[in-house]
C-alpha cells in the first residue's frame, strides 16, 4: 500500500462520512415537506411520524465511492455492482413510499444477485478443503450462492426493526470484511467497506436522535446494505488458496468465519422462520418474535441498549471464531457453532415463553 492508496481509501471513508451527514437533513426535509413518513402500527417500536428514506444516502455514497475507486477494479465488476444495487434502490424506494408485494421484491432481489453472480470473479469454484472439499462445480455453487445472497438481503431487511440494530450489525460486518480484504490486498473492496462504514456512522447520528431530524433506513437502506455485504461475502469466498494464503488464519476455516461475521442476521432469520412454521403460521407473516423484540419486551430494554448488546455479542462471536480459526480445525469450529445455535434457540424459546406468560398476567 502506497500513499496514493491511503489517500483514496481515506477519501472514500471521510467522503461518505461527511456526505451522508449533510445529505440526510436534506432528505428529512423533503420527506417532511411531502409527508413521506412512516406511520406507526401495532408492531412499530416508535410512536411519532419518521421518514424512512435513509437508504437514499447509502445509495449516493456507494455510487460516488465506486466512481472514486474505479481504478482499483475491473470496470465490469463495478458496473455490475452498481446495476444490481440500482435495481434494489428503485424497488426499495417504491416500497418505502407505497407498498410492494413480497413477490415483487424477491424478483428484484433475484435479478440483482444474478447480475453480480454471472461475473466469473464471484463464482465459487473451490471450498479450499473446507470439510475436505476442494474443487466444486459452478453448477452447484451458483444456485447456492444466489440463495445465500437472497437470504442475507432479507435477513438485513428483517433485523431492521429497532433503532440502530441493522446499522450496528452492518458496521461490524464492514469492519470485519475490510480487514479480510486488506490482508488479501484488494483495496477496491476495502474502500467499499470504508464507504459503508462512513455512511453508517453518520446515519446512526440521526437514526438514534430523539429530535425532529430522526430517520430510518427503510427497505431501500436495509436491502442495499444486505446486498453489498452479500457481494463482499461471495467475493472473499471466491478467492483461491493462493490469494487466501495472505490471511492470518487457516484458510479452510474461512467459510465458518464468514458465517460468524454474519451470525446475527442469519440466525435471527432462520430462527424466526422456524418459530412461525412451528406455530402453523406463514414464515413471511410479520410478528414480534425477532430476538430484538424478545429482549425489548422481556427485559424492558431501550433500542440503544438492545442494539448495543446484540452488536456486542456479534463482535465477540467474530473475535472468538477468528481465534478458533488460527488454532483449531473446522470440526472444532463447527461444533462450537452448532452448540452456540442450540443454546441460543433454547434461550430465546425460554424468553418467549416467559414473555408470553408475563403479558398474560399483565392483562
Amino acid at each position: 500500500m502506497d500513499y496514493n492508496d491511503v489517500f483514496m481509501l481515506s477519501l472514500a471513508f471521510f467522503g461518505s462520512l461527511i456526505g451522508t451527514y449533510f445529505v440526510i437533513p436534506k432528505i428529512v426535509g423533503v420527506a417532511q415537506y411531502n409527508k413521506l413518513m412512516d406511520n406507526p402500527n401495532a408492531r412499530s417500536s416508535h410512536k411519532n411520524l419518521v421518514p424512512r428514506l435513509g437508504g437514499v444516502s447509502f445509495y449516493m455514497s456507494f455510487i460516488f465511492g465506486m466512481y472514486l475507486l474505479r481504478s482499483y477494479n475491473s470496470g465490469d465488476i463495478t458496473i455490475a455492482m452498481i446495476a444490481g444495487m440500482s435495481v434494489l434502490f428503485i424497488i426499495g424506494l417504491k416500497d418505502d413510499l407505497t407498498i410492494l408485494t413480497p413477490k415483487t421484491k424477491l424478483v428484484a432481489q433475484f435479478i440483482s444477485c444474478v447480475v453480480i453472480m454471472i461475473n466469473p470473479d464471484f463464482q465459487v469454484q473451490t471450498l479450499n478443503n473446507f470439510l475436505g472439499i476442494g474443487d466444486v462445480s459452478v453448477y452447484i455453487t451458483f444456485p447456492l450462492a444466489i440463495f445465500f445472497m437472497l437470504y442475507l438481503i432479507n435477513s438485513f431487511n428483517l433485523i431492521d426493526g429497532i433503532d440502530g440494530l441493522a446499522a450496528t450489525i452492518a458496521i461490524i460486518a464492514f469492519v470485519s470484511f475490510g480487514v479480510l480484504f486488506f490482508f488479501v490486498e484488494r483495496y477496491f473492496y476495502v474502500g467499499i467497506c470504508l464507504i459503508g462504514l462512513g455512511s453508517l456512522i453518520s446515519f446512526l447520528i440521526y437514526n438514534l436522535s430523539k429530535k425532529s431530524n430522526k430517520i430510518f433506513m427503510g427497505d431501500t437502506g436495509s436491502m442495499i446494505l444486505g446486498y453489498i455485504i452479500a457481494v463482499l461475502s461471495m467475493r472473499i469466498l471466491s478467492y483461491k488458496m493462493e490469494r487466501l494464503s495472505y490471511l492470518p488464519l487457516d484458510t479452510k476455516n474461512l467459510v465458518l468465519l464468514v458465517i460468524a461475521i454474519l451470525f446475527v442476521p442469519l440466525f435471527d432469520t432462520g430462527r424466526i422462520f422456524l418459530v412461525r412454521l412451528f406455530k402453523g403460521k406463514s414464515p413471511f407473516k410479520a410478528d414480534r418474535n425477532h430476538i430484538h423484540h424478545l429482549l425489548i419486551d422481556y427485559y424492558n430494554l431501550s433500542h440503544r441498549r438492545t442494539s448495543f448488546y446484540i452488536g456486542g455479542f456479534n463482535f465477540a462471536f467474530i473475535i472468538l471464531f477468528y481465534f478458533l480459526s488460527t488454532k483449531f480445525n473446522y470440526w472444532v469450529m463447527s461444533g462450537v457453532m452448532l452448540l452456540t445455535i442450540i443454546c441460543l434457540l433454547v434461550y430465546f424459546q425460554v424468553i418467549d415463553a416467559k414473555r408470553t406468560k408475563k403479558m398474560e398476567l399483565e392483562k
